[in-house]
């Protein structure tokens, strides 16, 4: 009978060690899933620097031609023909989600029948590039070679590129500069400065090379608080003129007078609004701005 209790006791105290060694099944999830997200966040967020670079790249691009053909018939049955050939090509190259190279254009061929041009335009190859810029992305490079995950961000965008605030109501055009955003939790900033392509269409269509030749110079800023669906913004832009166009009496009549007109405009403008989703089939915007 002593034997026997010696035996139990002697068991227990070997146990018991290590029992305490082992840790508590609580202990053992907390301790994997740390382990997990560690592995989860270097796989996802870092890159793995002996991958070659054009595996680590990601690169879209696509083309599309169309061919358009236009005969039209006057009051007196005087016949005019045009012909279009255009094509278009995009290219989008992202390496290690940080650098982005992006670059979208057209070319296009007129052809009239023998005096049918419309003016002395309108014939050979012609050509615009829509969209050309490199974009540097603070937060993704961070995530790449740094391994770090964050909700603020920086960015810089160089090139041309449209620049769309709020509804679009002061600003939605194409141009040629830098564009900076800023992003802390819930809020950003957007800074921009740069001038409109020389293709531009001016709105003021009585200047002379409204149409060829428009240089008007964009600066401001614009920030936004994004509270749930809905965000709710508030800028100031400056709009400088920079055609420095003039034109005379002679070139609109025939005349002996020369008063000039000089076409000028500069402005500024000072706007508030917001757009969001009031239920997951309505959405809403609404905007005021100052002119000055």
């Amino acid at each position: 009978m002593k034997t026997g209790i010696a035996s139990i006791i002697a068991t227990a105290l070997l146990i018991s060690p290590i029992l305490r060694a082992q840790p508590t099944e609580s202990g053992q999830v907390e301790r994997f899933d740390r382990q997990l997200e560690s592995i989860r966040r270097n796989t996802r967020l870092s890159i793995n620097p002996s991958v070659p670079l054009s595996e680590r790249a990601y690169l879209d691009y696509g083309g599309y031609t169309t061919f358009s053909y236009l005969s039209l018939d006057n009051p007196s049955l005087t016949n005019t023909a045009f012909r279009q050939i255009e094509t278009g090509v995009y290219l989008d190259m992202i390496f290690d989600g940080t650098h982005e190279f992006f670059f979208r254009g057209h070319l296009f061929h007129r052809d009239f029948n023998p005096g049918d041009r419309f003016n002395s335009d309108g014939e050979n190859i012609d050509g615009r590039v829509d969209a050309m810029f490199y974009k540097f992305d603070l937060a993704h490079f961070e995530s790449a070679y740094q391994g770090k995950e964050t909700n603020n961000d920086l960015s810089i965008k160089l090139g041309r590129d449209l620049v769309l605030w709020g509804n679009g109501l002061t600003l939605s055009t194409d141009m040629d500069g830098g564009v900076v955003d800023l992003t802390y939790g819930e809020a950003d900033l957007q800074l921009i400065a740069g001038v409109t392509p020389l293709d531009t269409v001016d709105f003021d269509s009585a200047r002379p090379r409204f149409d060829s030749r428009t240089q008007r110079g964009l600066y401001g800023a614009l920030g936004t608080v994004r509270v749930g669906t809905n965000r709710i913004y508030a800028y100031g832009l400056d709009q400088r003129d920079y055609n420095n166009d003039e034109l005379t009496a002679d070139d609109m009549i025939d005349g002996d007078a020369a008063t000039p007109t000089r076409f000028h405009y500069d402005s500024h403008y000072i706007g508030i609004g917001a757009t969001g989703a009031l239920t997951d089939r309505l959405t809403y915007g609404v905007e005021a701005v100052y002119e000055g």
